[in-house]
Order: C-alpha cells, then sequence, then structure tokens
C-alpha cells in the first residue's frame, strides 16, 4: 500500500483497537534508556573498581574516569564491590550448576560457556557477565518501584542471595522459589533444554525442508507472545549462518545478493484474539489490522508461513483472512507445535507436543496486546502491551539468553565441522545450502 493510499489515524480512531498513544509508555516496568545507562555505569565502575584492587598496573584512564564519575554521582561505598563479587558467586554456582541439564551430545564450547561463565566463547559475551547483567538490571528496576535506594538494595538482596547459595538452598532440580534468584535462574536454564530447544529444532528443521525444497523461500513469521523463544533462537541460527570468515567469500555472495539466502527469513509478529474479533466489528478496525499486517511487512510475495504453539491454528488463519489468502492454501501455512488438524502440525514432529501448556505460560516481557498505535517517531503501526514486573521479565531474559545462545553455538559447531576446506570456489555456499537441516534433528555431529 502506498503512503497516498495509506489511512490516517483519524481513520483508524474508530476502532476499540487504536490509541492515539501508548498507554503503557510512562509505566514503572518498562526499561528506560536512563535505566540501561544506570546498569552500564554501575557494572562498568565494579568492572574498574576490581581491576584497581588486584591489578593496579592495568587501570586504565577511562577506569580511572569511570570511577571519578561514578563515585561523584552515587557517593563512596565499600560495601558495593564487596556485594558484586557476592553476587558474581552466586552467578557462578548457577552456570556451574546449570551443566547437570546439559544434553549428552552438548559441544564443547556450550559446555565450556557454564563451567567457565567469565571466559567468551564462540564471539558471544561470557554468560556470567550478561546473567550478572541481567540481575543488576532486575534488582535496580524493583528498588525504583519501591522507593528504595538502588545500591543500598542491591547490596541487601547480594548478601541475602549469597547466604542461600552458600547453605546450598532449595538444591531439589525442581523446586521453585520467589526469595531464591539462584534456583529461579537454574529452573528457567533447565527448562530451556529439557523442553523447549528439543521442540524448536524439529521447528527449525521443518523449515529448512521447506525452505529448499521451494524457490520461493519462505518468511517465517513466528507469532507472540508465545512464539517469543522460537523466534530469537531462529534469529540466531539466521546470523551465524551468514558469518563467513573469508572476506572475498563474503563480499562476492553479498554483491550478488546470495549471501541473504544462505539464511532463513524471519519476523515477530503480535496479534491475538482480540485483533481477530474487533476486526468483524467494524470496517475501521479491519483497515487497521490490515495495514498493521503490511507495514509489519507480512505480504503475499513474501510467502508467509506461521508459526504458533496450538491447538487450533485460529491466529494464523485470522491474519490470512485479512490478507485475502485463498482458503485452500491456509492449512499448508500454518505450523504448530499441536494441533487438532494433522495438517497444521509442524510436519517433523510426529505426534502432538505435551508441552503446549508450559510453554505458553512460561515467562513474558509483556502481558497480551491491547491494541495498537501509531509510532510518532517512525509512523508504523505498533502493538501496546502492559509490561511484566521486573522480576518475571529476569525470567524472560534469562531463557531468551539460553535458547539463543544455545543455537549460536551449536550452528558454529556445525560449520567448524562440516565446513568445506575451500571456501574460495564456492564450495562453503553450496554446502551451507544443502546442509542447512542437518543437526537440527538432534543428531551429534560434534565430539
Amino acid at each position: 500500500m502506498s503512503i497516498i493510499e495509506r489511512p490516517s489515524p483519524e481513520d483508524f480512531s474508530r476502532s476499540p483497537l487504536y490509541y492515539e498513544t501508548d498507554p503503557y509508555e510512562n509505566d514503572l516496568a518498562n526499561y528506560t534508556g536512563e535505566d540501561f545507562a544506570f546498569t552500564q555505569s554501575f557494572i562498568h565502575y565494579v568492572d574498574a573498581l576490581r581491576t584497581q584492587q588486584s591489578e593496579p598496573e592495568n587501570l586504565t584512564d577511562t577506569m580511572r574516569t569511570r570511577i571519578q564519575k561514578f563515585e561523584t554521582e552515587h557517593g563512596t561505598n565499600p560495601d558495593l564491590l564487596v556485594a558484586a563479587d557476592k553476587m558474581r558467586e552466586v552467578v557462578g554456582g548457577i552456570c556451574n550448576e546449570a551443566t547437570w541439564y546439559l544434553p549428552s551430545e552438548t559441544s564443547e564450547a556450550e559446555r565450556l560457556m557454564f563451567t567457565e561463565p567469565y571466559t567468551s566463547v564462540e564471539k558471544l559475551k561470557p554468560l556470567g557477565r550478561q546473567i550478572e547483567y541481567f540481575i543488576a538490571r532486575t534488582l535496580f528496576e524493583e528498588a525504583r518501584d519501591n522507593g528504595k535506594d538502588p545500591l543500598q538494595y542491591f547490596i541487601r538482596k547480594a548478601d541475602e542471595e549469597h547466604r542461600l547459595y552458600e547453605q546450598g538452598s532449595n538444591s531439589s532440580y525442581y523446586v521453585d522459589s520467589t526469595n531464591d534468584l539462584r534456583v529461579d535462574i537454574r529452573n528457567e536454564i533447565r527448562e530451556a533444554y529439557e523442553r523447549d530447544i528439543p521442540l524448536y529444532e524439529k521447528v527449525y528443521e521443518a523449515f529448512d525442508e521447506l525452505r529448499e525444497s521451494s524457490d520461493e523461500k519462505p518468511l517465517e513469521v513466528y507469532l507472540g507472545r508465545d512464539g517469543v523463544y522460537a523466534y530469537h533462537g531462529r534469529r540466531a541460527q539466521a546470523v551465524v549462518r551468514k558469518i563467513l570468515e573469508n572476506p572475498r567469500e563474503r563480499a562476492k555472495l553479498k554483491e550478488s545478493g546470495e549471501l541473504d539466502e544462505l539464511a532463513p527469513r524471519y519476523a515477530y509478529f503480535v496479534f491475538n484474539r482480540p485483533m481477530d474479533n474487533a476486526s468483524y466489528a467494524s470496517i475501521a478496525s479491519q483497515e487497521l489490522m490490515k495495514e498493521y499486517i503490511d507495514q509489519a511487512g507480512i505480504a503475499h510475495e513474501e510467502n508467509p508461513h506461521f508459526f504458533d504453539t496450538g491447538f487450533v491454528g485460529s491466529i494464523p488463519e485470522a491474519i490470512m483472512r485479512l490478507m485475502g489468502f485463498p482458503s485452500s492454501e491456509v492449512d499448508a501455512r500454518i505450523h504448530l507445535l499441536s494441533a487438532r488438524n494433522d495438517s497444521r502440525r509442524v510436519h517433523t514432529l510426529v505426534d502432538n507436543s505435551h508441552e503446549i501448556g508450559a510453554i505458553e505460560s512460561n515467562q513474558k516481557d509483556e502481558l497480551s496486546a491491547d491494541g495498537v498505535t501509531i509510532d510518532r517517531a517512525t509512523g508504523e503501526i505498533e502493538h501496546v502491551a502492559n509490561p511484566t514486573s521486573p522480576a518475571t521479565q529476569l525470567h524472560y531474559l534469562v531463557f531468551r539468553e539460553i535458547i539463543f545462545r544455545h543455537f549460536w553455538l551449536k550452528e558454529m559447531a556445525q560449520r567448524e565441522v562440516a565446513e568445506p576446506s575451500d571456501p574460495e570456489e564456492g564450495q562453503l555456499r553450496d554446502w551451507l545450502q544443502r546442509n542447512r537441516h542437518l543437526g537440527q534433528s538432534g543428531l551429534n555431529i560434534v565430539e
């Protein structure tokens, strides 16, 4: 749809789905740029203090500036580094305990990510650093929401978590706790490996087969919120597949456009039952939803195929109805983990998954969307949803991180083992295109 043809906000205003402004824009649970800057400055400050204490000869001018700036703004507190070190010990314990849940075929690099959590593995930031950041972010947000001093709150919580860690509390595999971050985070990692990852491997295998069996490469649309983790795992695969070590080969493929063909095309799109229901209520709502789909880049010519968890497939069916797809094409474009209609189930899954309820109830960073608004900066239609609490977002961040890292590392391991020796002749491109399905079915190709 051209800009001239696009409806105006006035046209949309008759729809119950349309918001002039995002009603949750100023919600306290939103993680803002200011929150990010504070957390980053804290992490850098602690790093500089550690260097100053243990390796003063390596303290750079940048580190000195960071120490001075942070202490000028927030004062000096000797307990802060002690608390950060306690939290680091807890995070190290989380990562090492998580090795209990790794499948036997897990690559050495992926195991190393947990056993040496402050070592960078395959271009990824150290896992321990990421978890430290997630925890600090969460505690600072909780402090802000409760009117407490964020640094004092961090000190208190670090002491509590470290005491629980030393006591070895709640060490059962399946115990949940609202007071023990170590157990909560460890359980998120367990669930990712035992439940989600095996299913998503089957999903990506099915989509890879679809890509290779057709000249019209599909656009994989992962429907939110339940498809958010599958989306991030696929995103990791896609990035790795376009990383070529040989710069001449990469430049050649990029110039020809073939570099983009090595990886799947994918999108994340939020569309829910209220949106479907409202599209029947008025012409304004129907046009709003059509434009919302269009601006997300989901068009006929993109050959969209939709992933959702289950059971009926009514949401992807509603999207295709608004797009005008013939009913004869609908079933083949729906890919569910569990489906009443077998033709809509991910075909690499022999049976319906029994984990759907757990996946759908897993923690997310936002609640179900209430409607849409127009972004004032871009002019694009975006969904609006109430953010979840900082503690819930921590679960989401950890789960998303583990899913992304697993598929990144598995893809890197495949390439290192099976990559041809002469990429200059284009063999790398050919191998990648022919063998994208390998490893997704659970085949262990890593020693």
